[in-house]
């Protein structure tokens, strides 16, 4: 699967669903907090490079404070959570470079403070916070045309 692709004459990129808060958590915190790991129970890409973010539409009060409780573990202030009645929810959210893919289990898992024991983990990098728009999302990775001032945005971030 590459980065973009083109169709029907569109500029496409690849897109992967995440749950909130932790869009939140990559686009939204200042840098010393920000996640910068995204952890998967199973590879779903060996194709480093940009990929954009939407926030899935579902959103369960357990699974966010949970995370939430996830985030202040990992040294993020309360001052910096999301309110749950506030966050956004089914829209794309963002672009971020996939840096390299850290295995499920490393000895070096205790330097990434947002790696999760067990998962697959994505090293984030470049976070880059777009306009919101309605988006849905899908399971596995798929792919989104991008809006004019989407190419421009990521264009003049080096993400496209």
């Amino acid at each position: 699967m590459s980065v973009t692709r083109i169709k029907d004459g569109k500029l496409q990129m690849r897109c992967l669903s995440l749950k909130q808060p932790y869009l939140h958590f990559i686009f939204d915190l200042p840098l010393p907090h920000r996640k910068d790991v995204e952890n998967r129970t199973r590879s779903i890409t060996s194709e480093m490079g940009p990929i954009l973010f939407c926030a899935s539409k579902s959103l369960e009060r357990g699974y966010f404070d949970e995370a939430c409780e996830g985030a202040l573990r990992r040294g993020v202030p309360e001052a910096l959570l999301p309110k749950f009645d506030t966050i956004e929810t089914g829209v794309l959210y963002g672009c971020v470079r996939l840096q390299h893919m850290l295995p499920s289990v490393s000895l070096l898992d205790q330097i990434w403070k947002w790696k999760f024991p067990g998962h697959v983990g994505y090293v984030l990098e470049g976070a880059l916070r777009l306009p919101p728009r309605p988006l849905r999302g899908a399971q596995t990775i798929f792919y989104v045309e991008l809006t004019d001032e989407e190419q421009a945005l990521l264009g003049a971030a080096k993400l496209l």
